[in-house]
């Protein structure tokens, strides 16, 4: 659904067509500064919390995903792009699985059916 008008965030271009290239476009051209990558501890640290938990709403993952990466200073929205980007570049196979709140099972959350949820694998 993209067309020459789209705005294109690191997310989506990462997701499209690879960390490298995202990394390159989104770097500040006029240095040779690179696009921060997400810190590796800060990455096992939310698996890990959201492990402890089980479920968790998506709102919420990407509320945690934002407490362990100090490195950016973005708005929750930025975190669940990126999020969502993590997924599909398959950051969290066999780890951790985004889906609805109906095909998990209903674990405890007190949500619609249709809520975006992560659960541990």
């Amino acid at each position: 659904g993209m067309d020459y008008n789209t705005a294109l965030s690191y997310a989506s271009v990462a997701t499209c067509y690879g960390k490298e290239l995202a990394d390159n476009s989104f770097s500040n051209i006029k240095t040779k500064a690179t696009r921060k990558s997400f810190d590796g501890l800060g990455l096992e640290s939310f698996i890990n919390k959201v492990k402890e938990q089980g479920i968790v709403t998506y709102q919420d993952a990407a509320n945690l995903l934002k407490e362990t990466q100090h490195e950016f200073k973005y708005g929750t929205k930025w975190f669940r792009e990126s999020l969502k980007a993590l997924f599909i570049m398959g950051y969290f196979d066999g780890r951790l699985e985004l889906t609805t709140y109906a095909k998990s099972g209903g674990k405890g959350l007190h949500v619609t059916q249709s809520t975006k949820v992560i659960i541990a694998s």
